[in-house]
């Protein structure tokens, strides 16, 4: 390691003086203890190297001074114990700002790591559809003895590329809550000190899961509303069809009424008229 690297890891300039070392340390240090990082596998190591390197940083930069040469140098163990039992004294104020800058660095390697993973999950998702297009064709256009070759070949990159999708999506997810975490104490952070946190979404607005499922959502969301709109404009017709249905009906109705009033009408008048027929001849038989 030499100033340049070290300064790097506690993300400090070349105007830093050794107490910005050691607030820088002392952030950083804050901002892991924060967390609970046990038995967490590759976050885990990748936490644990992540703070030893750091501590290597502060110890070379405070035994070798700030204003020291680029050239490598080494970091007795006297000098270790000696910075590690000095107390540091921090005010309110350094000490949130040393916390906002070591939740940074934290929160920055989590998203190398999460980003590694998401490259991983791409990788054996592309994987995963090549071998099953390549077993369409071999299905198609092989004969069975190379045909049996190339499916157990298939079956073995499907099988490594599964057991890898499932492990990279595991530890996105896990780094994926810390990381979420880790943007909360930010923001009370920020709250704190008086800065405006524009890029900071509220839980409650939060979308969870990968850009794939998200993206999922969006498409069943779309979906529900189109069916949605379907089965309303399927409820209004029903209600239009039994409408004109019953106003077809009450026609109907209608109708016969007056159907059989007119022959009733007519039944009475041919009655009448025969009675005035039968009054007649027997008037005319009278006389």
């Amino acid at each position: 390691m030499n100033k340049y690297e070290a300064l790097r890891a506690l993300d400090l300039d070349e105007t830093a003086n050794e107490q910005d070392v050691r607030l820088a340390y002392y952030g950083i240090d804050k901002a892991i203890s924060s967390q609970s990082f046990e038995d967490e596998g590759k976050v885990t190591t990748l936490v644990d190297n992540f703070k030893a390197y750091s501590l290597d940083a502060r110890d070379f930069l405070l035994a070798n001074g700030i204003d020291a040469d680029g050239n490598d140098g080494m970091v007795d163990r006297v000098f270790r114990k000696k910075v590690k039992t000095e107390k540091l004294k921090v005010s309110a104020a350094d000490d949130a700002w040393a916390r906002l800058s070591g939740f940074d660095l934290l929160r920055g390697r989590l998203l190398s790591m999460r980003e590694n993973e998401l490259s991983k999950i791409r990788s054996c998702i592309v994987a995963l559809v090549l071998c099953v297009v390549v077993s369409f064709i071999t299905i198609r256009f092989l004969r069975a003895t190379p045909r049996f070759v190339v499916e157990g070949v298939l079956l073995a990159i499907i099988i490594f590329a599964s057991v890898v999708l499932t492990d990279a999506q595991k530890w996105s997810k896990i780094v994926k809550a810390h990381v979420t975490d880790i943007d909360d104490r930010v923001h009370a952070l920020k709250e704190k000190l008086g800065i405006d946190d524009p890029d900071y979404v509220p839980p409650e607005q939060r979308v969870e899961g990968n850009a794939f499922t998200r993206f999922w959502g969006r498409v069943r969301a779309a979906f529900s509303r189109l069916a949605a709109k379907v089965r309303e404009r399927r409820r209004r017709r029903g209600e239009a069809r039994g409408a004109d249905g019953a106003s077809r009906g009450k026609r109907t109705a209608i109708a016969k009424a007056k159907g059989s009033g007119a022959g009733h009408e007519d039944i009475t008048g041919a009655t009448r008229a025969g009675a005035v027929a039968d009054g007649k001849e027997d008037s005319d038989e009278r006389q």
